[in-house]
Formats: structure tokens, C-alpha cells, sequence
């Protein structure tokens, strides 16, 4: 059995599990093959707006579903690009900074930078 670690992973096998699906029925709804879906399912692949667009109208999810999904993804994305263009000098500082560090960063020091980044809130992450 394979293991899904991802966000929308999980969203997508809840929604099949929900409509009483096996992932085939939901792939060929969605015009894909089970192994692409399956794919993308454990990680291995990302979806594409055009595949989230299909999902949304094939299962008529709600707009609360859809921010749900986008925020899966968004949650998934193993890079993260920051635009630094119109930054000042010490914005493109603390950022690159950011950027050589964080991994070294104990988990009291993930901590305070959470809490900082969303005003004062704890956002707990599968990791932390």
C-alpha cells in the first residue's frame, strides 16, 4: 500500500473515498490515466490548473473546496520562488539570509519565525 504524504494527496483520496470511487473511476472521469492520477496523488506529479479546472467540474466542488485544493498544492510545491525586484536592500538581505538558513533552524527557532510571520499565530505544520 502506498503511503500518501502530500496535502492534496489527501484531499484527492478523501474525495474519492467521499463519492465512493476507486481511483480509476475518478482518472478516467478526469481524462487521465490511474498511474498519473496515482502519481499525483503520492507526489510524485503536480496538477495542473487545467486538471484542477476539470476536477472542479466534473465534482461541481464549492469555491471553499477549491481554495482548499489550491492551498494543498500550494503547500506541496517543493520550491518556492520569491521575486526580489522591487525590494530594498535589506528585503533581499533577510530573504537570501532566509533562504542558506532554514534548514539549520531548530524547531524553537521555526517556532518564533511562525509566530512572527502570522501575527502572533502558531501555524502548525506536519513537520513542526
Amino acid at each position: 500500500m502506498v503511503t500518501i504524504n502530500t496535502a492534496l494527496g489527501k484531499e484527492l483520496r478523501k474525495m474519492r473515498i467521499d463519492a465512493g470511487e476507486v481511483l480509476k473511476t475518478m482518472a478516467d472521469k478526469l481524462g487521465v490515466t490511474s498511474s498519473y492520477l496515482s502519481a499525483i496523488e503520492v507526489g510524485k506529479r503536480t496538477m495542473s490548473d487545467k486538471l484542477l479546472n476539470k476536477l472542479q467540474e466534473v465534482y461541481q466542488l464549492s469555491e471553499e473546496m477549491m481554495l482548499t485544493l489550491r492551498s494543498a498544492i500550494e503547500k506541496d510545491k517543493p520550491t518556492v520562488e520569491i521575486n526580489l525586484t522591487e525590494t530594498t536592500k535589506k528585503q533581499r538581505s533577510v530573504a537570501l539570509a532566509f533562504a542558506r538558513t532554514f534548514r539549520d533552524l531548530d524547531q524553537e527557532a521555526l517556532e518564533s519565525i511562525s509566530k512572527l510571520l502570522n501575527n502572533g499565530e502558531d501555524i502548525n505544520g506536519d513537520d513542526i
